[in-house]
């Protein structure tokens, strides 16, 4: 496993680009196991850890893992997953927000009822992973550009 040693996630976020998501300040990127997305360590090989940006008629925000061929959506548990088709882009597919609170980090939002939360971080036996609920630890996030 190669290591990067630190993930800048200053990128400008735009239409198209591929991207390593990451807690601000660490090396712990969004990875797709299986259908669920947790925290792992970045290894530059790994392309489960690489999402594509799209942005649909209504200006949300999307992201897309090639490697897995799904895209990032919510589940009715309101836990973030990586299970949709690429041509699914609807309320439970997007996110309705991203704001740059500083460089480096950002607060991923969805939707719930037209209720706008931001993504938490909480943990189970596979580790840490992201949700909507009104639980865990709020966190931001870095986009770094991958070529």
């Amino acid at each position: 496993m190669q290591t990067m040693v630190n993930l800048t996630g200053t990128d400008d976020l735009k239409v198209g680009n591929v991207y390593v998501i990451n807690i601000s300040g660490t090396n712990q990127v969004w990875t797709v196991v299986n259908d669920d997305v947790y925290l792992h360590d970045y290894d530059s090989s790994n392309t489960k850890q690489l999402f594509r940006a799209t942005l649909d008629s209504n200006n949300r925000w999307g992201f897309y893992n090639e490697a897995h061929g799904k895209r990032v959506n919510r589940n009715r548990y309101e836990n973030v997953k990586c299970e949709d088709s690429y041509d699914t882009q609807g309320s439970w597919q997007c996110f309705v927000e991203i704001r740059e609170e500083a460089p480096g980090k950002r607060k991923f939002y969805m939707t719930v009822y037209d209720d706008h939360r931001p993504l938490r971080k909480v943990h189970d036996g596979g580790g840490y992973y992201f949700t909507i609920q009104e639980t865990g630890d709020e966190v931001t996030f870095g986009l770094t550009k991958v070529d």
